[in-house]
């Protein structure tokens, strides 16, 4: 059942983002933006790699008259550590990948936006064990689809460039390693518009 919905997320996933690139050709404003941040997991599932570090890309696609934009991103996170107090002599590496698709809705106009925002994301994680002194390794891995909500500030600070801040909660079903988790991170974005 889990691979039936992977694929079923992927194949969606695939058409929306094809849908939303054809639709950024005669969009009036597209964003494209760079998210620094960290992101914060389950420490029952996760410890000690539970706050990781985060990278994203995002964009936005807007046409005047839509009362929404669409938002799609990529979020990547990955820790390690060697020693913990649960795992002692064990060097713990963590990973988590989350594509997601959604709508936002600026709750604000002018060149300083509050925003809310929310959709469908796909999520993959990976937990990867390693003794240290025997070189000995096991890994434990999971996919699964979910949802995701967020908000944020967006802040013009040129007339293509915007910097801002956002919180996001995300939320799987797979318990094995437990998916999504709690993002704080700022971002900059350059804006196009036709």
């Amino acid at each position: 059942m889990r691979y039936t919905s992977l694929k079923a997320a992927k194949c969606m996933a695939a058409i929306l983002f094809t849908t939303l690139w054809g639709g950024a050709q005669a969009t009036d404003s597209i964003s494209i933006s760079l998210l620094y941040g960290q992101k914060y997991l389950d420490q029952g599932d996760w410890e000690p790699v539970e706050a990781q570090p985060e990278d994203g890309l995002g964009a936005t696609f807007q046409l005047s008259d839509w009362p929404v934009a669409m938002v799609g991103n990529l979020l990547l996170s990955s820790d390690s550590a060697t020693g913990s107090t649960k795992f002692p002599g064990l060097k713990v590496s963590g990973q988590t990948t989350e594509l997601s698709f959604g709508v936002r809705k600026n709750l604000t106009e002018g060149s300083t936006k509050v925003f809310a925002e929310g959709g469908l994301a796909l999520f993959s994680a990976k937990l990867k064990f390693v003794n240290t002194v025997t070189g000995e390794s096991a890994s434990d891995s999971a996919s699964e689809v979910g949802l995701w909500l967020g908000g944020g500030l967006d802040v013009m600070v040129s007339p293509s460039v915007s910097v801002g801040g956002l919180v996001r909660m995300s939320k799987a079903d797979a318990n094995d390693p437990g998916l999504g988790g709690t993002h704080f991170g700022l971002y900059a974005a350059y804006h196009f518009q036709r």
